[in-house]
C-alpha cells in the first residue's frame, strides 16, 4: 500500500479563494487514492497531490484534499470530501485560487482532470 504525501514544507496557501458547493459522489477506490495523494517522481510531473484533516474533522469523516503545483507548491484547489461507512465519500465543496481569474467551471474542471489524469480516480 503507498505511503500517504505530506504536505510540502514551504506549501504557498491559496492567496484568494472562492468557495462553492459540490455534490460529487466517489466511488469507494476514488476516496484511498484521493487520501494517499500523489508525490512527482520527476519534473514532468506537473501536480502534487495530498490529504489532510486534523483529528476533528477526520472524527467527522471530513478529509481535505489539496492540488498543488508541484515546482512551486503553490496551492490552486483544495477539495472537501465527506466520508462515510464502508468507504463512501462524496465532494461536498472546493475551493480555488482566483487570483489568475479562475472562475468555478474552470476550477471544477481543473480539479476533475488532475483528479482523473493524476491520481486515477473514475469518479469526477
Amino acid at each position: 500500500m503507498p505511503q500517504r504525501v505530506h504536505p510540502p514544507a514551504h506549501l504557498t496557501p491559496i492567496q484568494a479563494p472562492a468557495t462553492a458547493p459540490w455534490i460529487l459522489p466517489l466511488p469507494p477506490t476514488d476516496l484511498s487514492k484521493l487520501a494517499t495523494g500523489f508525490r512527482p517522481a520527476s519534473m514532468d510531473d506537473k501536480w502534487l497531490c495530498f490529504s489532510r484533516g486534523d483529528a476533528h474533522a477526520q472524527q467527522n469523516g471530513i478529509l481535505l484534499v489539496s492540488l498543488c503545483r508541484s515546482w512551486t507548491s503553490r496551492e490552486f484547489v483544495v477539495l472537501r470530501v465527506k466520508t462515510g461507512g464502508g468507504g463512501d465519500a462524496q465532494v461536498c465543496q472546493i475551493t480555488w485560487e482566483t487570483e489568475s481569474g479562475c472562475s468555478e467551471d474552470e476550477a471544477k474542471d481543473l480539479a476533475a482532470g488532475v483528479c482523473r489524469g493524476v491520481l486515477g480516480c473514475e469518479g469526477f
